[in-house]
């Protein structure tokens, strides 16, 4: 397993490895949570990636405004049923 960043588990780093020679693009984070830690897009973020934080929890909206200004939270839940 590789070591990991910011994710619990090196998702960021298998990303970043997987984008490595390609321009900084648009990501979209369906389960967000916190902006930097635990976060599967924050090295990309710092690589120059931009993107949209979709999370339910309104407590991670401030921190990512606060952190992450170039992105854009949403707050809310995502589910195949209403």
């Amino acid at each position: 397993m590789p070591c990991s960043f910011f994710s619990g588990d090196g998702e960021d780093v298998l990303i970043a490895n997987l984008v490595a020679e390609t321009t900084p693009q648009t990501f979209l984070d369906v389960g967000a949570n916190h902006p930097v830690t635990n976060s599967v897009t924050h090295l990309l973020s710092l690589r120059g990636w931009t993107g949209v934080a979709v999370d339910p929890n309104p407590s991670f909206e401030p921190l990512w405004n606060a952190e992450r200004p170039q992105d854009r939270f949403i707050c809310a839940g995502a589910s195949s049923s209403a």
